[in-house]
């Protein structure tokens, strides 16, 4: 009766009681339905009457596994009698428009209201249905903004008010049950708010209509999800404690309504609505739950001023496990020797100062529940060394890109550098320019390999996210590229070219991988010579990997899809030791968005599932391009966030991109801000540069309000997935931390509240005080024009810092519905200097 965990994607349904129900009304059975259909009939359709597929292109064929209603013979029409079946039914208001993004499925159409904004602006359809009870389901999948919907049946409200609709492709399904149909007809009306101004933001919407017959369900049908469930609630060694917890209550409740039946003999027909909400809530809580996680370390070098001549200090993140009570970090000088706690607490990172020179040291993390039992991470090595000497520096917050030298660049072939290099204008691609060096750093033009003249399909085009490596198969160069036309972004193919080093591409063609759609794509070469790609499929919502030919411009196989239904763009692939990772950035047109990653141990698998890391906004950037750096002493792992400045609403200049060092262990892999990283490509080095040092993390905290669960103190907890959030939605708002000491302030860094689709600037100003309560202004930032992360410079002396938030600017939405909160507040500095002849404060 239930699906295992992973495998079912539930929609959210809400039940609501009858009203002739809760009155004691007992309806009159009615069998009218029989007098078109046999049970036999009914049962193999699965009691389906109608079927509507709102907005369907192609309503005389069915997608899927959908089967198509008794009484219709297409998917969708307007108000009439079906030229099949002769029953009347259909659309009714004329003010709609279809909006289609995937036919293959009910989820990939919807209709949307597109008239007047008047109060009871609705979407109508109307069924001739025989007297009797009946099933409902309204299915939505809004790939916009959040809205809210009244649902009528013949004029009665059984949404019981506006009901969330949800927003940018959730899932839901609305269902009633044991509605009573006695004039012949259902309406069923999808209106707007009840109260909320008048918008295109929240006009209606629909993806589909299902009406069925109802059935009774038998007590038996409730066992049996029962049982299946109690053999998953059995797995305490697999499953979290929570989550098991969770399914255990919905057993409990179900095993009550067993017992009603079976023991005190109340008549299961007057409890069919609690028997479907309950069986709805044991398989949500099997699917929910929650597999026991590993843990992951990862560590990175930094220095608290570039003028350090050595690095000794460690920043450590790890991976958040869940149901645990406490995090503990042990440090030793020997992986088997003995470890000492060095920190403990609820944050995910933590930064380990001043340690010895020229030492080597283990870092292991252990996640403890309250019962007592943990998981513990494999042991990650950290060295500290002497500050290399020519290190060049990339600025996160400032224009300029990298300064200094990152070796040789471009392909190396006998005694020659080659640099392929791409040329667009106004009317899209216009050729692929190459590039040659006896050196890899001084570069002269060589020729033209590829133009628009080379292929019929260049003539007119756009090539993407092109990515060329040399392949040692063949000893050609390939590149492969997203490919569209120079108009749109309807045609979601691949683009592959080739040609020997030196020498003319000769252009492959553009197609859809296996038939897939392919947008942004990566290629990658593993150390054995074969070569894959990546690419978004299945209008974004897909990612589909792929084994080339030894040739490297023909697939061989399509390995597996990864990230089905989560909308990520922006591949970019790593290799480490035996783990293989791809780094993907989240849909949100130019706007900064959470990055993720999953690893395995082979192309083939088994790949986890995707992980978050950063912060929700990938630090105001959009995850990109990953590439490495390896010298005589390591090899460093990073990456290059986008940020795409031109598509926002208001540029806020400073970097056009921002630098991560990624830290890869174990299949696990952590990257954080470091206001400048510094690289030496000899040694392969790559630290952070933090100026002074974390003075915020675990501080006392207090703001104007606070949720529960949501207190002042989630804001800098050194966790970037919790956070303070405001206890209504009024602005402005304050959060003030005491940072215990008086400290010299140098930067502070915000982590804002980003919602996808409706990203907002954040106003705000900062406040600072010496005793709590007499504050300056520090800094005005109600010109700020960064998404979801801020960093900026501090000066002066303080114990006291107050973040005044003033608003916050939606850049597809005049009115502020944000909520005021913080996610992480990072504050640091230096202790103040001991007079002459004292040590400094600790």
């Amino acid at each position: 009766m239930l699906k295992k965990y992973g495998l079912l994607l539930l929609t959210t349904i809400l039940l609501i009681v009858p009203v002739y129900q809760s009155l004691g009304i007992t309806l009159a059975a009615s069998t009218s339905i029989y007098d078109d259909f046999t049970e036999e009939e009914l049962a193999d359709n699965d009691y389906i009457i109608y079927m509507v597929n709102a907005g369907d292109p192609s309503p005389d064929t069915l997608e899927g596994n959908d089967k198509l209603g008794l009484f219709t013979s297409k998917t969708d029409q307007m108000y009439g009698t079906d030229a099949v079946t002769g029953k009347k039914w259909g659309l009714v208001t004329e003010t709609t428009a279809p909006s289609v993004r995937d036919e293959t499925n009910k989820y990939g159409s919807l209709r949307y209201y597109n008239g007047p904004q008047i109060r009871d602006k609705a979407i109508e359809y109307k069924f001739e249905l025989p007297v009797g009870e009946y099933d409902v389901a309204i299915g939505f999948k809004n790939p916009w903004s959040g809205r809210s919907v009244n649902i009528l049946l013949n004029d009665e409200n059984v949404s019981i008010g506006d009901y969330d609709i949800g927003s940018y492709n959730a899932e839901k399904e609305f269902v009633y049950r044991q509605f009573s149909v006695t004039n012949g007809e259902l309406t069923v009306r999808i209106q707007g708010p009840a109260t909320a101004e008048l918008t295109n933001h929240n006009d209606p919407l629909v993806n589909y209509i299902i009406v069925k017959k109802n059935v009774i369900i038998p007590i038996t049908d409730l066992e049996a999800v029962i049982a299946d469930a109690q053999i998953e609630a059995d797995k305490n060694d697999y499953y979290t404690t929570s989550s098991i917890e969770n399914l255990a209550m919905a057993i409990d409740v179900g095993q009550e309504l067993v017992d009603s039946v079976l023991i005190d003999g109340v008549d299961v027909r007057t409890i069919q609505n609690e028997i479907f909400t309950t069986i709805q809530n044991i398989t949500t809580a099997v699917n929910q739950l929650a597999v026991k996680e590993d843990i992951g370390i990862g560590v990175m070098p930094f220095v608290t001023s570039e003028n350090a001549k050595f690095i000794t200090n460690a920043h450590i993140q790890w991976s958040e496990v869940t149901d645990t009570k406490v995090y503990v970090l042990y440090r030793s000088d020997n992986p088997s020797g003995k470890y000492k706690e060095v920190y403990r607490g609820t944050a995910t990172m933590f930064g380990d100062y001043d340690l010895k020179k020229n030492r080597t040291f283990h870092y292991k993390i252990r996640a403890i529940e309250a019962n007592g039992r943990y998981v513990e991470s494999e042991p990650i090595e950290f060295k500290t060394f002497k500050m290399p000497k020519n290190v060049g520096v990339f600025h996160n917050n400032e224009e300029g890109g990298f300064q200094g030298d990152l070796g040789p660049g471009g392909i190396k072939y006998g005694d020659t550098y080659y640099s392929y290099r791409q040329e667009n204008d106004g009317n899209g691609f216009k050729q692929i320019n190459l590039y040659t060096s006896p050196d890899g750093y001084n570069w002269t033009f060589d020729k033209v390999v590829m133009d628009r003249n080379s292929h019929p399909d260049l003539a007119a085009s756009k090539l993407e996210s092109g990515k060329v490596f040399f392949n040692p198969n063949t000893e050609e160069v390939v590149g492969w590229y997203h490919y569209e036309n120079n108009k749109d972004y309807t045609l979601a193919r691949a683009a592959v070219a080739s040609g020997k080093p030196g020498e003319e591409w000769t252009f492959h063609g553009s197609f859809r991988p296996n038939g897939n759609e392919s947008r942004d794509i990566t290629y990658f070469i593993d150390d054995d010579g074969t070569g894959y790609i990546m690419s978004a499929s299945n209008n974004n919502a897909d990612f589909t990997l792929y084994e080339l030919k030894d040739n490297h411009y023909e697939i061989e196989r399509e390995i597996t899809t990864l990230f089905k239904g989560q909308h990520r763009e922006g591949p970019g692939f790593l290799k480490k030791d035996d783990y293989y990772y791809i780094f993907t950035s989240e849909a949100a047109g130019w706007y900064p968005s959470k990055g993720g990653y999953a690893s395995a141990p082979s192309m083939d698998g088994p790949w986890t599932e995707l992980r978050f890391t950063g912060n929700n906004s990938t630090f105001s950037a959009q995850s990109g391009y990953t590439f490495e750096v390896s010298g005589s002493e390591t090899t460093s792992y990073f990456m290059n966030a986008y940020r795409w400045q031109h598509g926002w609403a208001e540029k806020p200049g400073g970097a056009g991109d921002r630098w991560f060092s990624i830290s890869l262990h174990n299949g696990y892999a952590f990257y954080d801000y470091f206001e400048k990283i510094l690289i030496d490509y000899q040694t392969g080095y790559s630290i952070g540069v933090q100026h002074g040092e974390l003075l915020s993390q675990g501080k006392p905290a207090y703001a104007t309000d606070e949720q529960e669960g949501a207190e002042a103190t989630k804001a800098n907890d050194g966790n970037y997935q919790t956070s303070w959030v405001s206890e209504n939605a009024t602005w402005p708002k304050s959060w003030t931390i005491d940072l215990e000491d008086i400290f010299d302030l140098r930067n502070i860094q915000i982590s804002w509240y980003l919602h996808k689709g409706s990203e907002g600037t954040h106003l705000y100003e900062i406040e600072t005080s010496l005793d709590g309560e007499n504050f300056e202004l520090a800094l005005d930032r109600t010109d700020n024009k960064n998404y979801g992360f801020t960093s900026d410079a501090l000066e002066g002396e303080a114990r006291y810092v107050r973040i005044n938030l003033i608003d916050a600017k939606l850049h597809n939405n005049p009115n502020n519905w944000y909520t005021p909160q913080l996610s992480e507040v990072k504050i640091f500095g230096h202790e103040l200097e001991a007079p002459k002849g004292n040590k400094h404060k600790r």
